[in-house]
């Protein structure tokens, strides 16, 4: 898919990866629906470099947290730019608790921001984006859909679900929806981040250090002009998804 003119909705964009992939659509002509919840300022501030691009941008506020919200984004994207060619779940929260900590109020927020948005978030935009013929849906997942982490419970439950969510969407809205995932591994690391745990958490993967946002909005990227990648996970994470198996290889004491 050429993105000139196209029209992209990229949740979470106003920070983070969200923004980054955002930026990279808006470099190659696509106009984008920026949106962010509690993150004014930078949604804005955020808007205002996508236009330095020539490109279209309409800001949009929505809890994901609410069903009712993610419907009226999606119907004022569309009746806004006329229709609506490319969906990125890229918004996420990131809450630690294993199961002796772990209310159902904190499982079922988790849960509503990593998975349940952004099935309706398709589930809204699939008409519209099935009269495109030609329309492109990625979900933004994490290595937690398929190395679990007792303190990332719920987390990973729900991102492995929104895994499976791919596969099975893109069996249902092809072939003029195609629908894949991003698995991105260490690319932005917290803001107090030691040097000690850059080093540590760099050690986890095969090569030893960490990516960045822009490689993960070159899987996107990628992924939307593929036309033949319906379906799959991409992996942006060093190697890290196999490296596990080097510390688990049983040698020969001889």
């Amino acid at each position: 898919m050429n993105q000139k003119d196209r029209i992209a909705l990229v949740t979470g964009a106003a920070k983070r990866i969200g923004r980054v992939i955002a930026m990279s659509l808006a470099k190659r002509g696509c106009h984008i629906v920026l949106h962010y919840n509690s993150s004014v300022g930078s949604a804005f501030a955020t808007a205002e470099e996508l236009k330095s691009y020539g490109v279209k941008v309409l800001p949009i506020q929505a809890d994901l947290r609410r069903p009712e919200q993610i419907e009226a984004m999606i119907e004022q994207a569309v009746t806004h730019f006329g229709g609506l060619d490319i969906l990125v779940n890229s918004a996420a929260s990131f809450v630690r608790a294993d199961l002796q900590s772990m209310t159902l109020d904190v499982w079922n927020e988790i849960l509503a921001v990593n998975l349940t948005a952004p099935m309706l978030c398709i589930k809204y935009a699939a008409p519209v984006l099935l009269r495109q013929e030609s329309g492109v849906v990625i979900n933004i997942c994490d290595l937690y859909s398929e190395l679990p982490t007792p303190p990332m419970l719920a987390h990973g439950v729900a991102k492995a679900g929104l895994l499976n969510l791919t596969r099975a969407l893109a069996l249902e809205l092809a072939p003029r929806v195609r629908v894949n995932a991003v698995i991105p591994g260490v690319v932005l690391p917290p803001d107090d981040a030691s040097a000690e745990y850059l080093a540590r958490t760099a050690d986890k993967n095969l090569i030893k250090q960490w990516g960045n946002p822009d490689q993960v909005a070159q899987a996107v990227l990628f992924l939307i002009e593929n036309d033949f990648m319906v379906g799959e996970a991409l992996h942006v994470d060093g190697g890290e998804s196999l490296a596990w198996r080097l510390r688990h290889v049983i040698r020969d004491p001889a």
